[in-house]
């Protein structure tokens, strides 16, 4: 008997056998997180992120965050970005930070930007969607990357995002929702843990207080 018929006939077996107490059905409404502190969403959100391993910019406004980052770049020695959000192009436009945009070469990008749709205060979370103008690009790629967001866009928990999903694409919900935590890691090969097996190596969030429409 091979493998699989082994397997096959001991799943058969187990499910003829009765025992002696049921397994009890998960709870699905219950919320597996903890509840969230006594304190700003943005707090909450940061010290969230920063435990799972993100780094954290909070910025004032859109001419702070600019600042900050031509600073970030410029310490980490990085000459070019690549974003293909036109809102973000507009933006490191006005500060004069180069840019790249080549569909062509995406999948080479050391770093990249893009704009959050949402972001989990009770995970310390960022959702992204196809419906954003690269679709389901840059989710894998680059090795760094760097999210921009607003303060109006976290929600307290993921039922509340997944719900303000809901609500704005009622008639045509996307085909992919991506709910990213922290840099990607992982220990499925010999228990050797291995970064950007699955994303990015590095996550970093500027958080922008201000509203998106400004």
């Amino acid at each position: 008997m091979n493998s699989r018929a082994n397997i096959l006939a001991r799943v058969r077996s187990a499910l003829q056998t009765p025992i002696d107490e049921p397994i009890v059905k998960p709870l699905l409404a219950h919320n597996p997180f903890l509840p969230l502190p006594d304190e700003p969403l943005e707090v909450c959100f940061a010290e969230k992120l920063q435990k799972n391993g993100g780094d954290f910019f909070f910025c004032e406004s859109l001419e702070d965050f600019l600042g900050m980052l031509k600073k970030w770049l410029a310490y980490r020695k990085i000459g070019v970005l690549f974003a293909e959000d036109a809102y973000l192009q507009a933006l490191l436009q006005v500060a004069s930070i180069e840019y790249e945009m080549n569909d062509v070469l995406w999948e080479q990008a050391e770093v990249g930007v893009i704009l959050a749709e949402m972001l989990v205060a009770e995970t310390g979370s960022i959702m992204i969607s196809s419906k954003r103008a690269s679709g389901r690009k840059w989710v894998t790629f680059p090795p760094i990357q760097i999210v921009v967001a607003f303060t109006s866009q976290i929600a307290p928990t993921l039922a509340d995002a997944l719900q303000m999903y809901h609500t704005k694409y009622a008639d045509n919900f996307p085909s992919m929702l991506s709910v990213i935590t922290a840099p990607s890691q992982t220990a499925d090969i010999e228990r050797t843990l291995v970064m950007g097996a699955h994303g990015a190596k590095e996550l970093v969030v500027f958080l922008i207080e201000e509203s998106v429409e400004s």
